[in-house]
């Protein structure tokens, strides 16, 4: 099992991520850029740390070299993927896997 992990999402992924190790008994720690310096997620945390250059926050969640070195550095045993929506994509279930359809990518009612 692991006793530290780090988030390396934003918002309502990052909170439900910080549940779920809780619950697990795991430390959390968050990363952040300097404009969500007030966001939720990173008060949420056990430990928060400011990654990437002012002025980009998007290049922050993406900077996996920063990620990594934050993660190491804090002793972390785990981390979460980042989940990125990219609107230039406009790909459906379907066309992506070839067999997925819209309802079968839907979530579970419980996770509400």
């Amino acid at each position: 099992m692991f006793s530290k992990v780090l988030v390396a999402n934003r918002g309502e992924i990052a909170i439900r991520a910080f549940r779920a190790a809780y619950e697990l008994g795991a430390e959390t720690v968050a990363v952040f850029p300097y404009e969500d310096r007030k966001s939720l997620h990173r008060l949420k945390a056990d430990e928060a740390y400011q990654i990437g250059e002012e002025g980009h926050p998007v290049r922050a969640y993406l900077a996996v070299d920063e990620i990594v070195n934050a993660a190491v550095s804090v002793g972390a045993d785990a981390s979460t993927p980042v989940t990125v929506s990219c609107p230039r994509i406009r790909t459906s279930p379907r066309r992506a896997t070839g067999r997925a359809s819209r309802s079968s990518v839907r979530r579970p009612r419980s996770w509400n």
